[in-house]
């Protein structure tokens, strides 16, 4: 699991707000960040949840704006 503030957190903050932009669906950015998360347990037997909220936060922070 990796720390609150590594870059990889900033890529899935971008990509929830870029999701956002695109789709204008928050239920979009649920099911990729969820899908995406699912992968990585999958692939590489890392679940990150914090990972899962940077990217609806990413998303959310589009939304609020």
């Amino acid at each position: 699991m990796s720390s609150w503030t590594s870059f990889d957190k900033v890529l899935h903050f971008v990509g929830g707000a870029v999701l956002y932009l695109i789709s204008g669906s928050m239920l979009l950015v649920l099911i990729a960040a969820a899908g995406k998360e699912l992968i990585d347990e999958i692939r590489y037997g890392g679940f990150d949840y914090k990972d899962l909220i940077a990217t609806l936060l990413g998303g959310l922070f589009i939304y609020l704006l």
